[in-house]
């Protein structure tokens, strides 16, 4: 059996988008943009490294990008 990799990640992106805007909108019907965006990336992060493991290499890069590193 072989996992089809780019369909999870459009499942990761895509929960992790509702997540983050479900999270951004708690307790603000108006909350501000960047934390709109903030949310949404965290959110969407967390869904991706649930299902990918990354190895050291990778693991820095995305660290990189997501300001974690």
């Amino acid at each position: 059996m072989k996992v089809d990799e780019y369909k999870v990640l459009v499942m990761c992106i895509e929960n992790g988008v509702q997540v983050g805007w479900n999270r951004a909108h708690k307790h603000s019907d108006t909350p501000e943009p960047h934390y709109v965006q903030s949310c949404i990336d965290e959110a969407v992060l967390h869904e991706i490294f649930e299902y990918f493991n990354f190895d050291e290499d990778g693991d820095s890069a995305v660290n990189e990008i997501s300001g974690m590193g």
